[in-house]
């Protein structure tokens, strides 16, 4: 008997909360049904026991990475995944020696989370593992992918193989576009421009308003014509013209003599600051803020951040979103696509889990994951309001990072970027939703063998580091645009075609 009462107890303390059924009879005899127990379990994880993963990120200086992020926490919850996580401060510099340094040595994470450039240089050496080789075994990616093949592309290398898993949703956080003073605008009844005469017309009325002011003001210098150059119906540097399907040279064409003529005249004419090519992101900033300029090109979500640092001094501070102008004969009412974050994990090859942490990689692409890493659990990291998440005691997204580490390197690949919009202002949202209409065609990423490359990295250096020194001499009055045709020349003979033929050549191997 006392073993019989051992053996219950035994049992009573392995069980959860148990329910016993009444005792059935049939026919009036004693026979009696089993005891039924219902034992109420925690939902399942990812893996029966826990698995160690150790993990290489870049740590912003926005949101530096902290150990007892919420984040980290509900994803080892879900998946009985111990996150163990070194993450590199500084400059993306410091970032990408720490991990050349790791593969030399051969001591190397299971994972990074980095750009294209690392695993595309080190995976077709073998330090990485091919996604594409392991397809059968991420039915939730294979099924993503299916359905998103344009967004696989700029992940491929020039074999086809895919070293990284993609990120897919926080893009829209980059997107770029106009920004002006609308309070400005509206005080002197000025007109949004529709083509380069009118915003021409614009900034010298602004010029007349303001002397010590520059109208229009930008930084990153060249880089810009990465946004604008478009708009003008050409390129900046190599561009896929997707009319012609084929690739070209924007700096040498046409309708990129036409920009450049007009960027100096406005240079000339003291409506664009002295040192624009040369102007940094403080210099820029202060001149945005300290009201010596009603338009500029960057981040549209500077809308929030310009508008919360001036209306302290100035309530009436407005910078809204202005729809981009058409340049030129040829130019468009559309602006390049700006809109991604090519960036994502990639598996050590050298990883004694590899066949684990795939499916750990694939559980980021099920609904659960996206929800969870893009809003938390409700009553913990957000409650909904009028049917409206809302994120507890954060007012704004680099408080939801800095608070849980949501929407931090390494802690998301699905991303809903809701989770981004909630938490800006009204302004900001419609402004990003007004851009949304004026996008071009996002400019494929094309990727060159090791043989292309060492061409790309001697040739395609010299033509690029000669355009640029020549282009900022055309713009900034020290050469005659008289002499463009010889600024050409000169591209040409450094090899500029044999570029542009690569370029072609790797973009019709990649459409295969």
């Amino acid at each position: 008997m006392l073993v019989i009462v051992l053996c219950f107890a035994s049992f009573a303390a392995c069980t959860s909360t148990t329910k016993k059924e009444p005792v059935s009879q049939s026919n009036g005899t004693n026979e009696k049904t089993a005891d039924a127990t219902l034992e109420l379990t925690e939902p399942s994880k990812l893996f029966d026991a826990p698995l160690k993963i150790s993990i290489m990120v870049f740590s912003s200086p926005n949101w530096p990475y902290q150990e007892d992020w919420y984040i980290r926490k509900a994803i080892e919850e879900k998946t009985n995944v111990q996150m163990q996580v070194e993450a590199i401060g500084g400059s993306s510099t410091d970032f990408t020696n720490k991990v050349n340094l790791s593969i030399a040595a051969g001591e190397m994470f299971d994972m990074i989370y980095t750009g294209t450039v690392i695993p595309e240089q080190y995976g077709p050496q073998g330090a990485f593992v091919n996604v594409k080789d392991h397809m059968n075994e991420l039915p939730n990616f294979k099924k993503w992918s299916e359905k998103n093949p344009l967004e696989i592309l700029p992940y491929l290398v020039a074999d086809g193989s895919m070293y990284m898993f993609p990120n897919y949703g926080i893009g829209e956080t980059n997107r770029r576009g106009y920004i002006y003073r609308k309070d400005i605008f509206k005080k002197h009844n000025l007109s949004i421009p529709q083509n380069e005469e009118e915003f021409y017309n614009v900034l010298t009325e602004l010029k007349k308003l303001y002397p010590d002011t520059y109208p229009f003001t930008f930084r990153s210098s060249l880089g810009q014509f990465e946004m604008m150059a478009q708009s003008w119906g050409t390129g900046w540097q190599y561009y896929f013209d997707s009319s012609k399907k084929e690739w070209r040279y924007g700096p040498i064409e046409d309708n990129f003599k036409t920009m450049a003529m007009y960027f100096h005249k406005l240079y000339k004419d003291g409506l664009i600051p002295p040192d624009w090519i040369t102007l940094d992101t403080s210099g820029w900033q202060d001149i945005v803020a300290t009201e010596k300029a009603f338009i500029t090109i960057d981040y549209i979500s500077r809308i929030d951040g310009f508008n919360n640092m001036v209306r302290g001094t100035n309530p009436d501070f407005t910078m809204a979103y202005m729809a981009p102008y058409k340049g030129g004969a040829n130019g468009v009412n559309k602006m390049a696509a700006s809109a991604e974050n090519i960036a994502g994990y990639a598996i050590s090859a050298q990883s004694k889990n590899v066949d684990k942490i795939l499916k750990f990689m694939d559980w980021f692409y099920t609904d659960e994951a996206k929800d969870l890493v893009s809003w938390g659990e409700e009553g913990k990291t957000y409650q909904v309001v009028n049917g409206q998440k809302q994120f507890i005691d954060a007012k704004d997204l680099a408080s939801v990072r800095n608070k849980y580490g949501l929407a931090t390197n390494g802690f998301y690949l699905l991303y809903d970027f809701d989770g981004h919009l909630v938490t800006y202002t009204d302004e900001l949202r419609s402004a990003i939703e007004e851009d949304r209409k004026y996008d071009l065609p996002a400019q494929p990423k094309v990727k060159f063998t090791d043989e292309e490359q060492e061409i790309i990295k001697t040739t395609g250096v010299n033509v690029s580091d000669h355009m640029q020194e020549q282009l900022s001499k055309f713009l900034l009055d020290q050469r005659p645009f008289s002499e463009w045709d010889n600024y050409v020349k000169e591209l040409k003979d450094l090899g500029l075609d044999k570029i542009v033929e690569l370029y072609q050549k790797a973009y019709d191997r990649l459409m295969k």
